[in-house]
């Protein structure tokens, strides 16, 4: 898998983000420990999303009742 795999997603300033964070933090892209954190960090924006959209259904059912 390679790198651009991995950060499927992410606009590439993002990418270069986290590339350039991981090598901070002595993390090659190659290393499965990259793989783990990339997607757990995808997963953590798909769950923020749907926090915001869950919050403005509620909204929505308590003005519609």
């Amino acid at each position: 898998m390679q790198v651009q795999d991995t950060l499927q997603g992410y606009s590439p300033s993002e990418q270069k983000r986290i590339v350039e964070g991981a090598y901070q933090l002595g993390i090659t892209p190659d290393d499965p420990v990259f793989r783990m954190m990339a997607t757990l960090g995808r997963y953590e924006e798909t769950i923020i999303d749907l926090q915001a959209r869950m919050e403005a259904m509620i909204e929505a059912w308590a003005a519609l009742i």
